[in-house]
């Protein structure tokens, strides 16, 4: 177990202003409190900036990270991030926080506990935890109390890589994860397609996934998110599921799903070559060669190796239109 509880957490800006206060605030009540926060802005032109030097000036523990780049997109701010607290920081955990969201005042401590609960039975290893989360309005009503409930039970499989390849369940706001994990995924190749799914399939390859059956974000949905939960997630009853069927049979997006899926089974087979099993190998070089199969040998692949996603829809779409 570890001897300590230090936390950076990583929060990335841009254009945050209306939310930010609440989500720094949400971060001073947590029942943890030796952690540090890092923020680095994305060039935001609101009062985003002046709204963090604020409270920087307050409390001691809060950093603004400041360089001359500017709009790398959400991705390309927290790999920033993740950079700079390798380089800079010698906490032993890390977390991400996104601007718009909310915490529950018990997040740390209880993504804190599932990691040391982890860590004596791999030691060394990369180790990643994620928690649940409740999809809220603007206002924090909320749309959805649990993400994840329908695939609460499946969780160690969905984040197995196999499955890992086909769709990130690992939501980056609601992740800690161990230096062993930081410094083995950097540096980040330019072609990730996002942070938090590049640290789930590492994590998932060379180390331990661990995760906390309760929601402890309020995941803010509003018309100025980056990155969110599509809206038709919320749908709910008999005629939901057939809206999220027709949207999901949508070739275009498929097309996207497969596009990202090849590209993140590529990078990490080029970044870890000489480090990955025969079996890791022979799982990313055929995720990596799906769009070069025949229709009857993609299906063949899907099924062999189990490239499922942990809903229903989303299996009938794959087979019918990849």
């Amino acid at each position: 177990m570890s001897n300590s509880r230090d936390v950076v957490i990583l929060l990335a800006t841009y254009n945050g202003a209306k939310f930010i206060a609440a989500q720094i605030d949400s971060i001073l009540k947590q029942a943890l409190s030796n952690w540090n926060l890092w923020i680095r802005d994305d060039g935001s032109t609101d009062d985003t900036i002046n709204i963090i030097k604020d409270y920087c000036r307050k409390d001691n523990r809060i950093k603004l990270i400041v360089d001359e780049e500017r709009n790398l997109g959400a991705c390309g701010n927290f790999l920033k991030l993740m950079a700079e607290a390798q380089r800079s920081s010698v906490a032993s955990y890390f977390a991400f926080a996104d601007q718009d969201d909310v915490w529950k005042p018990n997040k740390l401590e209880l993504l804190l506990d599932e990691m040391e609960r982890i860590e004596p039975h791999a030691k060394g290893l990369p180790i990643l935890v994620h928690s649940n989360f409740s999809v809220v309005s603007e206002d924090l009503a909320i749309l959805k109390r649990s993400h994840h409930a329908k695939i609460i039970d499946k969780m160690g499989a969905v984040c197995s890589p196999n499955r890992l390849l086909i769709q990130n369940v690992v939501t980056g706001c609601t992740a800690l994860f161990n230096r062993n994990l930081l410094k083995k995924s950097l540096p980040v190749p330019e072609a990730v397609v996002m942070h938090d799914w590049w640290l789930a399939l590492v994590a998932g390859l060379f180390g331990k996934i661990g995760y906390v059956d309760e929601p402890l974000v309020l995941y803010r949905q509003h018309s100025s998110n980056c990155l969110g939960i599509e809206m038709r997630n919320l749908n709910k009853g008999f005629s939901g599921f057939f809206v999220k069927l027709k949207v999901a049979l949508d070739r275009k997006l498929l097309t996207r799903d497969l596009n990202q899926t090849v590209v993140m089974a590529e990078v990490a087979l080029n970044s870890y070559s000489g480090s990955l099993d025969n079996k890791q190998k022979n799982l990313l070089s055929i995720v990596s060669g799906l769009k070069q199969k025949g229709f009857w040998a993609k299906r063949a692949s899907i099924i062999k190796y189990q490239l499922f996603r942990p809903y229903l829809i989303g299996n009938i779409a794959m087979f019918l239109r990849w």
